[in-house]
């Protein structure tokens, strides 16, 4: 008889054992504090499940927020548009018809399903709408269009999955919806039977606020690598190869403000674990005299910069550590009060090793080349160029051969 209670009481259990998980990248607006977008903090946000399933299914007679609130609470819920975290804030910019990486962090999983909408809400003062989002169902990328990704329970951590954006459509605010249908609740199948998965079920909803821009407005290196000379053709596409490194690409794609282009720079180098990437760089020093200073803030031979998120999954934890307080190009090395990672300090200006292979979590759209390319992207005061020319130079950690081999300039 003992053992038949205990029997029940586990059973119990499991009904009511809560998944845990939030949309990571783009970085949703409960865990968008997480990334460094200066966003009201929430530390409860793996738990935006609409209340609970008792909430929701019980009480709401299965509603929910639109971002995974409580759907009784007053309107704008807090996670939605004017609310406490709703505040408009841009966690990621993409093209029109681009196949994007999104990563959910999962801490507790019990199984499910995905899916994932979209609604062009360019308006600030209007509210989410679930009528608006249900007009664009994302689907994946895989070749077989479907709109739903099953997940399996032995999966914990970062799980990524690609989706296809719609080819026509651009947005200064786009809302990205994520929705997760747990598994992990006994019910009653459309069959009639019994099962842990079926019925009501526990429900989480993240959004995200992003851009999309219009294709034509996408500009991509088109240029091959010259491997014997270093071409800065600013402000187009910036070239250099040489024998340490494989290559560097500088990439003006956009104007930002006036006299403030972004700047995108490849350094291909093949590394081993614990092995990163940094690199110095600015204007030479025989063109300011009397010369460049160790005081950063006023080296005459740094510039003007502030480099740009490219992710927000673990992939990108080092280089969004790294980045917080690098503000200028500079040859010295760390900033003082440039963030550290878990105790190891910067060298310079952090890279971020990516591909251009779609599956893998270092994916990146402007990375046209291939493994082993490392990036980053900067916003900077081209006035304080040399007529659009700079210098930058790599800086391998843990190797005794850290600094990339000289190369000369030429003109273009």
């Amino acid at each position: 008889m003992a053992l038949s209670v205990v029997g029940v009481v586990l059973c119990a259990l499991v009904s009511v054992v809560s998944s845990h998980g939030y949309l990571s990248s783009p970085a949703s607006r409960n865990s968008a504090w997480r990334f460094g977008f200066g966003t009201q903090t929430n530390y409860n946000d793996n738990e935006l499940y609409c209340g609970g399933r008792e909430v929701m299914h019980s009480q709401n007679q299965g509603r929910c927020g639109v971002c995974g609130d409580n759907w009784r609470l007053s309107e704008p819920r807090p996670h939605e548009r004017g609310g406490v975290y709703g505040k408009g804030v841009i966690t990621a910019q993409y093209r029109s018809g681009q196949v994007i990486p999104i990563t959910i962090r999962i801490s507790a999983n019990h199984g499910g399903w995905f899916e994932f909408r979209l609604c062009n809400n360019n308006n600030p003062r209007a509210r989410d709408s679930q009528q608006c989002l249900n007009k664009q169902l994302l689907t994946f990328a895989d070749g077989s269009r479907g709109t739903r990704y099953n997940l399996s329970r032995s999966l914990r951590g970062d799980v990524t999955v690609h989706v296809q954006l719609p080819p026509r459509l651009s947005c200064t605010n786009c809302v990205l919806q994520w929705t997760w249908v747990v598994g992990n609740t006994w019910g009653i199948c459309s069959d009639g039977r019994g099962k842990v998965g079926c019925g009501p079920q526990e429900t989480f909803v993240n959004c995200a606020d992003i851009q999309i821009s219009p294709k034509r407005g996408f500009q991509k290196p088109t240029t091959t690598f010259n491997k014997n000379k270093n071409n800065f053709l600013y402000p187009r596409v910036s070239l250099v190869a040489s024998v340490w490194f494989a290559g560097l690409v500088a990439t003006i794609e956009r104007d930002l403000k006036e006299d403030v282009l972004q700047t995108v720079v490849f350094l291909q180098r093949e590394s081993i674990p614990d092995q990163d990437l940094f690199i110095r760089g600015g204007i030479s020093e025989s063109l300011r005299p009397p010369g460049c200073s160790s005081i950063v803030e006023s080296d005459p031979c740094a510039i003007d910069m502030n480099t740009n998120l490219l992710g927000t999954i673990q992939h990108y934890e080092k280089y969004n550590a790294w980045r917080v307080g690098d503000t200028r190009l500079d040859w010295s090395g760390a900033q003082p009060g440039q963030d550290v990672y878990q105790g190891i300090p910067a060298e310079g200006t952090p890279l971020v090793w990516t591909t251009n292979n779609v599956l893998s979590p270092g994916y990146q759209e402007l990375n046209t080349f291939g493994e082993h390319y490392w990036m980053v992207s900067m916003d900077m005061n081209c006035t304080q160029t040399e007529a659009g020319w700079f210098e930058v130079k790599g800086y391998l950690t843990n190797t005794m051969d850290n600094w990339e081999t000289d190369i000369a300039q030429v003109g273009g």
